[in-house]
This record gives C-alpha cells, structure tokens and sequence, in this order.
C-alpha cells in the first residue's frame, strides 16, 4: 500500500503515513503516526486514491466527453456514490472494473477491442451478456458476477446524472446467487493443525488458527491484532472491513496459549514469523504475517499434517460461528462475537445442520 510504513520505535511498532512531496503539495496534506494500524491503512488508502482523482482531474480524464466506458466509470469515481463507499470497497470496486476494462469483445467490424474504450451509448444486453460470459470464462463465475453489478449500479448513477441514456443494458441479467462456500474443521483437525504447526515451528500460525476458531473473526484482523487489544481476561479490536468494535472474553485455551505464545521485541503483533527453518530467523521475527505467506506456511503445515489442503483458515471462522448456533445461543449473542451487524450476514457463516436441527426439536419436543 502506498504512503503506509511500519517502523519500529522504542521497540515497538508504529504506523507511519508517509507521502512523496508531490502528493503533500496536490492535496495539501503532511505525514503523520499512527498507533493503530487499521486507522493508518485506512487513511492511507483514502489519501491513495484521492491523489488518483486528482491525477485524472488534472489530466481531464474525469470527463465523458470520450462518451466511452471508461469515461462513465472515471465519473463514477468522482459522485458520491462512489466516494461514500469504504476504503476497502473502493479498492475492490477499482480493481474488478479493471477486469471489465480489460476484458475484449467483438465489435461490430469484426475486431476484438477492450470493452472500456468502447462507446457506452451502443452498449446492449447482448454485449453485457458477452462480457459476463467472457470474464467468467477467462477469470471466474465469483467476478464476472460483481463485475456485472457494479457496471448495473454505474449505469443507474449515469443515467441519474444524465450521462448516459436508455436503459441499463446490465440490468435484469438473471445473475445467479453465488453458491455459499460450507466447508468446516473437525475439531480434531484444528488440534492436528496447532500441534503440526508447533512441531514444525510455526507457533505464530497455530496460535493463529486458534484465535480465529475462538474468536470467530476473519484472518486478516487476527493477523493484525496486538497485545494492547488484550485487557486482562478480554480481547478488544475494531474490525478492519466494518469498522464494528468487537470486545470478548478470552477462552481458557487461549489464555494458555498465550502465556505459552512467543513475543517478540520487534514487533507489537501477537501472530508474527517464528518459524525455525527460515534462512533468517532474526528477520522473520520483525515482521507480522502478510496474506500471501500465511496461506504459504498453512499449505505446508497442512500437508505435513495429512489435512485436506481443500480446508482454508478463513473456514474456522465459519466452523466456530456454527457451534456457537448449535450451542443454542441467540441471533444476537452470535453477531456480539462475529462482529456482523445483521442475521442475513451473519447466516452466510452459518452452516445449519443436524446438530442445529436436533437442538430445535429437543426444545420444541423436550
């Protein structure tokens, strides 16, 4: 991420933005420290893409006076729509209609041309529904379906704002609900996981695996939880893609874990690299796990440990979500501990089986 640095300072992490002098100048704005690593990433990223529609301002490229698709969704980009959005959906909004963008399509001489620097006022259902089945063929079912609703809801605010006219050529495409991914650990699974992962020094990831099994939450913040979150028998930490404050009890298992979990004078973060086989152990024990390498080192623990390779770490969200709702506890016990702010998101967590049924009849029936 650009304008976002980790520096250590009296043996402690600090969060720096930090911009080139022609982005302090365009946008009037200065570096700045940050304790908390998620308000830093979030303001850097604001600033990231600020700069960006400044860029495109001052070249003109903000315009539809091309009357291209490009053109439309640089407009995008400048309504509020668009800018109300979070840093994080920002970010996904850029980089799938970047797909889009990108993606060819056979124009009416024969010739294959990006579908952005096509003309938006001779877009039909027929070259939506080329696009879709080209990006899914090329990429994936999963974005040629967000990449056809937000090019739905950038038509919607191009005609709203008179740019474009007629109608949405992306609407009423039948789109298909993305099936829900179900998979759960056996708890016999997780324990084969953390005891691999000890054995083969990767302490960090299993206590990792197990914090995200407890505590129900995503990987990326348990990646980027620290010690100061811990208040005596309570763990606090705001989520990085909602922004909901989470506050829960430790565990027994987790209270032992950490007591047994290596710190390191480098570093702030509880999950960071101890892994023993590394060619720089020193090095490793600076830094936190990125996204990238704690997929790498689960894989290997996985494999060293005979567990279905098919199984991600963002499955043990879902897996402790599912026995909290097996263990009878309520809509919003459950949300106070996964951080979601409504039941329908909550569900898409959840994986109602037998045990759930039975509990249901047992209460009904006694």
């Amino acid at each position: 991420m650009k304008y976002f640095k980790i520096e250590t300072a009296k043996g402690r992490e600090v969060y720096r933005f930090n911009p080139k002098p022609n982005v302090r100048v365009a946008l009037r704005v200065s570096g700045t420290t940050f304790t908390n690593k998620i308000e830093a990433k979030e303001y850097s990223k604001r600033i990231e893409l600020a700069y960006e529609d400044y860029l495109r301002r001052k070249s003109g490229n903000l315009e539809v006076g091309t009357d291209t698709v490009d053109g439309l969704i640089h407009y995008f980009f400048t309504t509020s729509e668009f800018k109300d959005l979070k840093p994080n959906t920002m970010e996904y909004y850029r980089k799938t209609l970047q797909t889009a963008q990108r993606t060819g399509l056979t124009g009416s001489q024969g010739s294959k041309k990006p579908f952005g620097s096509m003309l938006h006022r001779n877009i039909t259902t027929v070259h939506a529904d080329k696009l879709k089945q080209n990006i899914e063929t090329e990429v994936s079912s999963h974005r040629s379906v967000h990449c056809m609703k937000i090019l739905r809801r950038i038509w919607y605010v191009g005609m709203r704002h008179d740019k474009v006219s007629g109608k949405n050529p992306f609407s009423k495409m039948g789109l298909k609900a993305l099936t829900p991914r179900t998979r759960r650990w056996s708890t016999e699974e997780i324990d084969t996981f953390i005891a691999k992962a000890d054995e083969l020094g990767y302490h960090g990831l299993g206590t990792m695996a197990l914090m995200q099994y407890h505590l129900c939450q995503r990987p990326g913040d348990i990646r980027q939880m620290t010690w100061d979150s811990i208040e005596g028998d309570t763990i606090r930490f705001t989520q990085e893609k909602t922004g909901v404050q989470v506050t829960a009890p430790l565990t027994e298992r987790l209270k032992e874990r950490f007591k047994a979990h290596p710190r390191s004078e480098h570093t702030n973060n509880i999950i960071h690299h101890t892994t023993p086989n590394t060619d720089c152990l020193r090095r490793s024990l600076y830094r936190s796990y990125n996204r990238r390498l704690y997929a790498k080192h689960a894989t290997i623990v996985q494999r060293a440990a005979g567990i279905d390779e098919t199984l991600w770490m963002s499955d043990l969200r879902r897996t402790g979500a599912t026995e909290m709702a097996n263990a009878g506890c309520t809509d919003d016990e459950m949300r106070s501990v996964t951080g979601h702010k409504t039941r329908d998101i909550l569900s898409i967590y959840l994986v109602l089986d037998k045990t759930t049924s039975t509990n249901a009849m047992n209460k009904r029936f006694g």
